[in-house]
Formats: structure tokens, C-alpha cells, sequence
């Protein structure tokens, strides 16, 4: 049944940040940092 965790993520990571989205993409990562710190402040 694979196990490479591919169900996980219907879709390929190109698809959820196209060529064209690096300020979502860098936006994204800040979210990524803030909720982190916030887990462990």
C-alpha cells in the first residue's frame, strides 16, 4: 500500500505553489515561522 506518505498530498507541490506565487510562497513560510514560535515560545 506504498507508505511513502504520497496520500497524504493529493497534489504535487508545483500545483499548491505555482511559478508564479513566491510572494505567497515567502508569505506562507512567515505563517509557518510565527505558528511555530508560537508552539514554542
Amino acid at each position: 500500500m506504498g507508505g511513502d506518505g504520497k496520500e497524504k498530498f493529493p497534489q504535487p507541490l508545483t500545483e499548491l505553489f505555482p511559478a508564479g506565487t513566491e510572494m505567497d510562497r515567502t508569505k506562507f513560510m512567515r505563517d509557518v515561522r510565527r505558528w511555530k514560535s508560537n508552539l514554542n515560545p
